[in-house]
């Protein structure tokens, strides 16, 4: 492939193979210290109206209900299950770095906070949205 070498070294994709002894794609939770690089993840969809603005404020106060999707240590995607009355949630904040979209992490973060909704119990959940409904659709969302 033409210019490989230059994708290997200076893209986080590569186009080679990988030896790693380390996790090297993690869905984790959200810590304190991820909420910088969540808010520069989501500042472009906020910005397009596709999320509700949060602040570092809001995250400071709901990080502990968001995950992350990790990639080597790089945060591409975020989500959360926010709880609301006796056995229903919210899933919402979904963002994916849209140079990683094509990967599926979405889709890996609404089936990850979907089997967190049933362990902890839920049986209802619900998201709301104006713009990306097909993609919830089309991960078993009515």
């Amino acid at each position: 492939m033409e210019g490989v070498i230059l994708k290997e070294i200076f893209s986080s994709v590569g186009v080679g193979t990988m030896v790693h002894t380390d996790p090297f794609e993690s869905i984790r939770p959200m810590r304190s210290e991820d909420i910088a690089e969540v808010l520069h993840l989501m500042e472009p969809n906020i910005q397009k109206g596709i999320l509700v603005t949060r602040t570092e404020d809001d995250l400071q106060e709901l990080y502990p209900e968001f995950c992350v999707f990790d990639d080597d240590g790089t945060i591409r995607g975020c989500g959360a299950l926010h709880p609301f009355d006796e056995g229903t949630a919210e899933i919402a904040g979904i963002v994916v770095d849209p140079n990683f979209a094509h990967l599926g992490i979405g889709q890996k973060l609404v089936r990850f906070l979907v089997d967190k909704a049933q362990q902890t119990g839920l049986h209802s959940l619900f998201l709301l949205t104006t713009q990306t409904g097909d993609f919830f659709e089309t991960n078993g969302f009515h």
